[in-house]
């Protein structure tokens, strides 16, 4: 748990990259025994995503209920705007 707690998403990481570390941090809490609720993985990511995401990441706090919203919708709405974000840059 130590190492998820301290799980950041860094600047270079992919929103699937780190969301597939998320999902093995869930799978490796599950085989201890542990169960890592959706919400949590879903704050989590929220949580750990670089300045870069603050504008998406706030809509979505705001507008969704973070109980209901599934990890999937989340990494979803975050890749659309981390290509909306590259497209625009480029």
């Amino acid at each position: 748990m130590i190492g998820f707690n301290t799980l950041q998403m860094k600047d270079e990481d992919t929103v699937d990259a780190f969301t597939a570390r998320l999902n093995g941090y869930a799978t490796k809490a599950k085989e201890l025994g542990k169960t890592l609720d959706e919400s949590l993985l879903v704050r989590k990511l929220l949580d750990s995503t670089p300045d870069r995401f603050i504008q998406i990441v706030a809509s979505i706090e705001q507008t969704s209920d973070l109980d209901d919203i599934t990890l999937d919708e989340i990494t979803g709405k975050l890749k659309a705007f981390a290509e909306k974000d590259k497209t625009q840059r480029n």
